[in-house]
């Protein structure tokens, strides 16, 4: 039997096909291609060096008008601070962040009341305790509990917005969800309780303080540990860096008693000729 090979140019429902026929099918073909959507999708690529991509964020905030109604002279002394702000711009999530002033509060607009007075009571429960604060030029840092040195801090939440379409790896904004956290951080540990349920943080203090107290004496421990452990390598090395000194000085009496030996022979020898 004999086979016959397949001519690309010949379409067996229609009959055979001409070169230009095939050229303009072809091209309809790549066309219909380029305009599925997956291809429309397709975000347009951009520059390493153009800016990033404008979000919903930030917005400058007067922030003395969201304080107007705090009495700042009844809250604890070292935040009084807060009445050196006037305006502030929301960072990339929408929230306003106090570092400016020494406090580590990050919180919306909507909650800066509310975040300050938690802030307020964790400091005054702290004092209630006899926990020494920690404090530079009127700014709080630390809350020192059984000696170590904990950071206080007061944030809110946030969500991504799934509804903002970005690139495979760029960071999706976010939005604040109006639930509170606050926590007490030593290096990479720490302890929160956060808005939960209807509940608020408010009725969590004790816990935070009961966690606190667990950290820091967890943290005071380890550091006993690492302490005795360096003063045990200190002994250590001094032992070592002693030995090492007299083997040296044995040495070198060894070596002046040699030459002195051959000193001495080398007068004899002398004398006896």
């Amino acid at each position: 039997m004999l086979l016959l090979e397949a001519d690309p140019l010949v379409d067996r429902r229609v009959g055979p096909v001409t070169k230009s026929e095939f050229e303009r099918r072809a091209a309809e073909m790549k066309t219909r291609n380029l305009s599925a959507p997956r291809y429309r999708n397709l975000l347009p690529s951009r520059s390493i060096f153009a800016p990033p991509p404008a979000a919903p964020f930030p917005s400058k905030v007067y922030v003395r008008d969201f304080l107007r109604d705090l009495d700042i002279k009844r809250l604890s002394p070292p935040l009084a601070a807060i009445k050196k702000l006037d305006k502030l711009e929301t960072d990339r999530d929408g929230l306003l962040d106090l570092k400016q002033v020494g406090f580590q509060i990050s919180v919306s607009p909507d909650l800066l009341l509310r975040g300050v007075r938690a802030y307020d009571a964790v400091l005054r429960a702290a004092s209630a305790r006899g926990w020494p604060l920690e404090i530079r030029e009127g700014v709080v840092l630390r809350i020192m509990i059984c000696g170590e040195p904990l950071e206080l801090g007061v944030t809110e939440k946030t969500e991504p917005m799934l509804e903002v379409k970005v690139r495979p790896g760029e960071r999706r904004p976010r939005r604040p969800t109006g639930a509170l956290a606050v926590s007490l951080t030593a290096g990479y540990r720490k302890v929160m309780v956060s808005d939960k349920r209807g509940t608020y943080i408010e009725s969590k203090l004790p816990d935070l303080f009961m966690g606190a107290e667990g950290l820091a004496t967890e943290v005071h421990a380890e550091h006993e540990r690492d302490a005795a452990i360096r003063r045990r390598e200190e002994i250590e090395s001094h032992r070592r860096h002693e030995l090492e000194r007299q083997i040296k000085r044995l040495r070198r009496n060894a070596a002046l008693w040699c030459r002195a030996q051959r000193i001495r022979a080398y007068v004899q020898a002398m004398s006896d000729q």
